[in-house]
Protein backbone atom coordinates (compact mmCIF):
# COMPACT_ATOMS: atom_id res chain seq x y z
CA UNK A 1 0.00 0.00 0.00
CA UNK A 2 1.41 3.79 -1.01
CA UNK A 3 2.45 5.64 2.02
CA UNK A 4 1.17 8.54 2.75
CA UNK A 5 2.93 12.03 3.64
CA UNK A 6 1.96 14.76 5.25
CA UNK A 7 4.28 17.79 6.00
CA UNK A 8 2.25 21.01 8.13
CA UNK A 9 3.97 24.72 7.31
CA UNK A 10 5.54 23.35 3.74
CA UNK A 11 4.49 25.92 0.99
CA UNK A 12 4.59 24.51 -2.45
CA UNK A 13 6.24 27.10 -4.79
CA UNK A 14 6.69 25.32 -7.85
CA UNK A 15 6.50 21.54 -9.35
CA UNK A 16 8.73 19.43 -12.22
CA UNK A 17 6.70 16.82 -14.03
CA UNK A 18 9.12 13.82 -13.37
CA UNK A 19 7.95 10.73 -16.16
CA UNK A 20 6.33 8.75 -13.01
CA UNK A 21 5.88 11.08 -10.57
CA UNK A 22 6.31 15.19 -9.73
CA UNK A 23 8.97 17.04 -7.04
CA UNK A 24 7.44 19.75 -5.62
CA UNK A 25 9.79 22.61 -4.38
CA UNK A 26 9.05 24.35 -1.36
CA UNK A 27 8.63 28.28 -0.36
CA UNK A 28 10.97 27.54 2.85
CA UNK A 29 13.96 25.33 0.57
CA UNK A 30 13.77 22.05 -0.05
CA UNK A 31 11.80 19.29 -1.93
CA UNK A 32 9.30 16.36 -1.78
CA UNK A 33 8.56 13.57 -4.61
CA UNK A 34 4.77 12.28 -5.11
CA UNK A 35 2.85 10.13 -7.43
CA UNK A 36 -0.06 12.74 -8.32
CA UNK A 37 0.29 16.58 -7.27
CA UNK A 38 -3.42 17.98 -6.22
CA UNK A 39 -3.71 21.43 -6.23
CA UNK A 40 -5.89 21.94 -3.55
CA UNK A 41 -4.90 25.67 -2.74
CA UNK A 42 -7.58 28.47 -3.13
CA UNK A 43 -8.31 30.86 -5.47
CA UNK A 44 -4.22 32.06 -5.80
CA UNK A 45 -2.95 28.38 -5.95
CA UNK A 46 0.53 28.43 -7.29
CA UNK A 47 -0.11 24.72 -8.70
CA UNK A 48 -3.02 26.50 -10.64
CA UNK A 49 -1.23 29.28 -12.31
CA UNK A 50 2.14 26.81 -12.98
CA UNK A 51 -0.07 23.89 -14.46
CA UNK A 52 -3.58 26.11 -15.88
CA UNK A 53 -1.59 29.71 -16.65
CA UNK A 54 -4.93 30.29 -19.19
CA UNK A 55 -7.50 29.62 -16.00
CA UNK A 56 -8.20 33.19 -15.49
CA UNK A 57 -9.96 34.28 -11.88
CA UNK A 58 -11.20 37.61 -11.52
CA UNK A 59 -11.59 39.89 -8.59
CA UNK A 60 -15.15 40.94 -8.57
CA UNK A 61 -15.24 43.67 -6.48
CA UNK A 62 -17.12 42.57 -3.45
CA UNK A 63 -15.07 41.90 0.18
CA UNK A 64 -16.56 39.75 3.02
CA UNK A 65 -15.89 39.95 6.43
CA UNK A 66 -16.90 36.75 8.32
CA UNK A 67 -17.49 36.36 12.15
CA UNK A 68 -19.01 34.46 14.34
CA UNK A 69 -21.55 34.83 17.44
CA UNK A 70 -21.91 31.75 20.16
CA UNK A 71 -24.98 30.97 20.62
CA UNK A 72 -25.26 31.83 24.24
CA UNK A 73 -28.59 32.46 25.84
CA UNK A 74 -28.27 36.11 25.63
CA UNK A 75 -27.77 35.30 21.77
CA UNK A 76 -30.16 33.61 21.44
CA UNK A 77 -32.65 35.80 23.00
CA UNK A 78 -31.40 38.36 20.32
CA UNK A 79 -31.97 36.02 17.45
CA UNK A 80 -35.02 37.75 14.75
CA UNK A 81 -37.39 35.36 14.01
CA UNK A 82 -35.92 34.50 10.54
CA UNK A 83 -32.76 33.50 11.23
CA UNK A 84 -33.70 30.32 13.41
CA UNK A 85 -35.58 29.46 10.22
CA UNK A 86 -32.68 28.91 8.04
CA UNK A 87 -29.99 31.03 6.16
CA UNK A 88 -31.06 34.21 5.93
CA UNK A 89 -30.09 37.34 3.70
CA UNK A 90 -30.03 41.15 5.31
CA UNK A 91 -30.10 43.89 2.56
CA UNK A 92 -28.80 47.69 3.59
CA UNK A 93 -28.57 50.63 1.72
CA UNK A 94 -24.79 50.24 1.00
CA UNK A 95 -24.31 46.58 2.69
CA UNK A 96 -25.25 43.46 3.00
CA UNK A 97 -25.46 40.33 5.62
CA UNK A 98 -25.80 36.81 5.06
CA UNK A 99 -26.54 34.44 8.68
CA UNK A 100 -26.87 31.38 9.66
CA UNK A 101 -27.23 29.23 12.68
CA UNK A 102 -24.57 26.49 13.11
CA UNK A 103 -26.06 23.83 15.32
CA UNK A 104 -23.78 20.49 15.72
CA UNK A 105 -25.97 17.46 16.34
CA UNK A 106 -22.92 16.03 17.97
CA UNK A 107 -19.64 18.42 18.78
CA UNK A 108 -16.69 17.88 16.42
CA UNK A 109 -14.36 16.61 19.14
CA UNK A 110 -17.00 14.07 19.91
CA UNK A 111 -17.73 13.21 16.64
CA UNK A 112 -13.99 12.69 15.80
CA UNK A 113 -13.44 10.76 19.15
CA UNK A 114 -16.64 8.16 17.83
CA UNK A 115 -15.23 7.79 14.47
CA UNK A 116 -11.39 8.63 14.25
CA UNK A 117 -9.73 8.22 17.91
CA UNK A 118 -6.18 9.05 16.60
CA UNK A 119 -7.74 12.93 15.22
CA UNK A 120 -7.68 15.52 17.69
CA UNK A 121 -10.18 18.26 16.92
CA UNK A 122 -10.65 21.22 19.27
CA UNK A 123 -13.69 22.01 21.03
CA UNK A 124 -16.59 24.11 19.43
CA UNK A 125 -19.75 25.19 20.00
CA UNK A 126 -22.90 26.13 18.08
CA UNK A 127 -22.96 29.33 16.72
CA UNK A 128 -24.10 32.10 14.51
CA UNK A 129 -22.02 32.37 11.35
CA UNK A 130 -22.55 35.81 9.91
CA UNK A 131 -20.94 37.82 7.37
CA UNK A 132 -21.40 41.67 5.81
CA UNK A 133 -20.32 41.81 2.48
CA UNK A 134 -20.22 45.05 0.33
CA UNK A 135 -18.61 46.40 -2.51
CA UNK A 136 -14.87 46.94 -2.09
CA UNK A 137 -15.26 51.17 -2.48
CA UNK A 138 -17.95 50.99 0.58
CA UNK A 139 -16.03 50.26 3.63
CA UNK A 140 -14.50 53.69 4.28
CA UNK A 141 -10.87 52.91 3.15
CA UNK A 142 -8.70 52.07 0.73
CA UNK A 143 -8.62 48.06 -0.50
CA UNK A 144 -4.81 47.78 0.48
CA UNK A 145 -5.14 48.89 4.11
CA UNK A 146 -8.63 46.76 4.56
CA UNK A 147 -6.19 43.15 3.96
CA UNK A 148 -3.87 44.99 6.29
CA UNK A 149 -6.12 44.79 9.03
CA UNK A 150 -6.45 42.72 12.01
CA UNK A 151 -9.22 40.81 13.28
CA UNK A 152 -9.83 43.62 15.91
CA UNK A 153 -9.78 46.47 13.34
CA UNK A 154 -11.81 44.51 10.70
CA UNK A 155 -14.74 43.76 13.95
CA UNK A 156 -14.59 47.61 14.21
CA UNK A 157 -15.26 47.77 10.48
CA UNK A 158 -17.44 45.54 9.94
CA UNK A 159 -19.76 47.33 13.48
CA UNK A 160 -19.23 50.32 11.53
CA UNK A 161 -21.20 49.27 7.88
CA UNK A 162 -24.11 48.57 10.21
CA UNK A 163 -24.13 51.59 12.71
CA UNK A 164 -28.09 52.17 11.57
CA UNK A 165 -29.20 48.61 11.80
CA UNK A 166 -31.50 47.54 13.84
CA UNK A 167 -30.28 47.06 17.37
CA UNK A 168 -30.65 43.49 17.80
CA UNK A 169 -28.07 42.72 14.60
CA UNK A 170 -25.82 45.15 15.84
CA UNK A 171 -25.61 43.82 19.07
CA UNK A 172 -25.33 40.65 17.60
CA UNK A 173 -21.98 41.18 16.16
CA UNK A 174 -21.14 43.27 19.16
CA UNK A 175 -21.27 40.03 20.86
CA UNK A 176 -19.06 38.12 18.35
CA UNK A 177 -15.35 36.32 18.72
CA UNK A 178 -13.59 39.10 17.90
CA UNK A 179 -10.17 36.97 17.15
CA UNK A 180 -12.22 34.99 14.33
CA UNK A 181 -13.05 37.41 12.39
CA UNK A 182 -11.41 37.29 8.93
CA UNK A 183 -11.33 39.05 5.11
CA UNK A 184 -12.20 37.41 2.56
CA UNK A 185 -11.98 39.14 -1.16
CA UNK A 186 -14.81 37.34 -3.68
CA UNK A 187 -13.26 36.02 -6.60
CA UNK A 188 -14.55 33.98 -9.77
CA UNK A 189 -13.17 31.80 -11.82
CA UNK A 190 -13.44 31.99 -15.96
CA UNK A 191 -14.31 28.20 -17.10
CA UNK A 192 -10.98 26.92 -18.51
CA UNK A 193 -11.14 24.72 -21.92
CA UNK A 194 -10.73 20.90 -21.08
CA UNK A 195 -7.02 19.90 -20.61
CA UNK A 196 -5.68 16.17 -21.17
CA UNK A 197 -4.69 14.55 -17.92
CA UNK A 198 -1.81 14.26 -15.71
CA UNK A 199 -0.26 13.44 -12.92
CA UNK A 200 -0.77 16.83 -11.75
CA UNK A 201 -4.78 18.16 -11.19
CA UNK A 202 -6.75 20.66 -9.15
CA UNK A 203 -10.12 20.95 -6.99
CA UNK A 204 -11.93 23.34 -5.23
CA UNK A 205 -11.23 26.97 -5.06
CA UNK A 206 -7.85 26.43 -7.09
CA UNK A 207 -9.88 25.55 -10.06
CA UNK A 208 -13.95 26.64 -9.76
CA UNK A 209 -13.49 29.78 -7.00
CA UNK A 210 -17.16 30.93 -6.95
CA UNK A 211 -18.98 33.82 -5.17
CA UNK A 212 -20.61 32.69 -1.69
CA UNK A 213 -23.83 34.00 -2.59
CA UNK A 214 -25.01 30.17 -3.51
CA UNK A 215 -23.59 28.48 -0.30
CA UNK A 216 -22.18 25.76 -2.60
CA UNK A 217 -18.41 26.60 -2.83
CA UNK A 218 -17.59 24.08 0.30
CA UNK A 219 -19.81 21.52 -0.71
CA UNK A 220 -18.45 21.59 -4.22
CA UNK A 221 -15.25 21.18 -3.16
CA UNK A 222 -16.13 18.39 -0.74
CA UNK A 223 -17.48 16.60 -3.89
CA UNK A 224 -14.00 17.31 -6.06
CA UNK A 225 -12.40 15.49 -2.68
CA UNK A 226 -14.84 12.59 -3.00
CA UNK A 227 -15.00 12.34 -6.78
CA UNK A 228 -10.90 12.04 -6.89
CA UNK A 229 -10.44 9.59 -3.87
CA UNK A 230 -12.73 7.02 -5.21
CA UNK A 231 -11.39 7.35 -8.56
CA UNK A 232 -7.95 7.30 -8.14
CA UNK A 233 -8.27 4.24 -5.70
CA UNK A 234 -10.10 2.67 -8.61
CA UNK A 235 -7.15 3.39 -11.01
CA UNK A 236 -5.27 0.03 -10.05
CA UNK A 237 -1.86 -0.27 -11.27
CA UNK A 238 -0.04 1.25 -14.05
CA UNK A 239 0.66 4.82 -15.87
CA UNK A 240 -2.37 4.55 -18.03
CA UNK A 241 -5.33 3.76 -15.64
CA UNK A 242 -4.05 6.49 -13.39
CA UNK A 243 -3.79 9.16 -15.80
CA UNK A 244 -7.49 7.52 -17.04
CA UNK A 245 -8.73 8.06 -13.34
CA UNK A 246 -7.48 11.28 -13.46
CA UNK A 247 -9.52 12.28 -16.09
CA UNK A 248 -12.61 10.83 -15.50
CA UNK A 249 -12.44 13.21 -12.23
CA UNK A 250 -11.64 16.39 -14.03
CA UNK A 251 -14.32 15.74 -16.87
CA UNK A 252 -16.81 15.28 -14.49
CA UNK A 253 -15.25 18.00 -12.27
CA UNK A 254 -15.60 20.93 -14.88
CA UNK A 255 -19.02 19.82 -15.89
CA UNK A 256 -20.80 20.23 -11.80
CA UNK A 257 -18.08 22.57 -10.71
CA UNK A 258 -17.99 25.35 -13.48
CA UNK A 259 -22.25 25.17 -13.17
CA UNK A 260 -21.79 25.77 -9.85
CA UNK A 261 -19.59 28.84 -10.10
CA UNK A 262 -22.45 29.88 -12.94
CA UNK A 263 -25.42 29.36 -10.53
CA UNK A 264 -22.91 31.63 -7.98
CA UNK A 265 -22.71 34.03 -10.19
CA UNK A 266 -26.54 34.50 -11.08
CA UNK A 267 -27.51 34.43 -7.32
CA UNK A 268 -24.58 37.55 -6.52
CA UNK A 269 -26.51 39.27 -9.39
CA UNK A 270 -29.79 38.59 -8.32
CA UNK A 271 -28.72 39.64 -4.61
CA UNK A 272 -27.49 42.97 -6.01
CA UNK A 273 -30.74 43.81 -8.56
CA UNK A 274 -32.53 42.77 -5.12
CA UNK A 275 -31.37 45.40 -2.86
CA UNK A 276 -31.14 48.21 -5.91
CA UNK A 277 -35.50 47.43 -6.11
CA UNK A 278 -35.75 47.66 -2.07
CA UNK A 279 -33.46 50.57 -1.59
CA UNK A 280 -35.39 52.62 -5.01
CA UNK A 281 -38.66 51.41 -2.92
CA UNK A 282 -37.58 53.05 0.52
CA UNK A 283 -36.55 55.90 -1.80
CA UNK A 284 -39.84 56.13 -3.28
CA UNK A 285 -41.79 55.66 0.41
CA UNK A 286 -39.58 58.58 1.73
CA UNK A 287 -39.74 60.87 -0.83
CA UNK A 288 -43.79 60.66 -0.47
CA UNK A 289 -44.23 60.77 3.74
CA UNK A 290 -42.19 64.08 3.17
CA UNK A 291 -44.80 65.37 0.35
CA UNK A 292 -47.89 63.79 2.34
Amino acid sequence: MPALLIRFGHEVRRYEARGDGVRLYFAAGGHADADVLVGADGTGSAVRQQYLPGAEVIDTGSRCIYGKTPLTSAALALLPPPLLEGFTAIIGRHAGMAAGLVRFRQRPEQAAARLAPQARLSPAGDYLMWAVSADRDRFGLPDARLGELDPAGLHAVAAAMIRSWHPRLRELVAMAEVGDRFLVRIRTSVPAPDWPPSRVTVLGDAIHAMSPARGSGANTALQDAALLCRTLAAAGSGSRALLASIGTYETQMRGYGYAAVRASRQAEAEMGARRRSVMFWLGRQLARSRSG
